[in-house]
């Protein structure tokens, strides 16, 4: 395979991936979700209100917070970004693309409040 055959293949496994990770986050399919994720990633979710940033190191603390602060009865919508895609990473590393989260509780059903 020349290099930039193997450099689409390449993109084309990140899409996929990023693919799996939105829609098993969505779905709450945390043992999938989990496959997403190397045993030794990293995540930080930013500044929670009034506290500091959440960090979480390893696989198994990233799905742990998820799966808790992502109860059953709050639905999530990902956006993402879909363009080209740069990827940039240290030796050995490959880098995770962000995705924005945007949280909100269950829809309203007719009648209800």
């Amino acid at each position: 395979m020349d290099a930039t055959t193997a450099r689409l293949a390449a993109v084309e496994e990140i899409q996929r991936l990023k693919y799996r990770y939105l829609r098993t986050l969505d779905l709450k399919l945390w043992d999938e979700f989990a496959d997403t994720l190397a045993p030794d990633a990293t995540a930080d979710y930013g500044s929670h209100v009034g506290e500091g940033p959440l960090r979480f190191s390893g696989r198994d603390a990233i799905v742990a917070y998820m799966s808790g602060a992502l109860a059953p009865g709050i639905t999530t919508r990902v956006s993402v970004w879909s363009g080209f895609l740069l990827l940039r990473a240290a030796p050995g590393r490959v880098p995770v693309l962000p995705a924005l989260h945007r949280l909100s509780p269950p829809a309203r059903r007719p009648g209800r409040c």
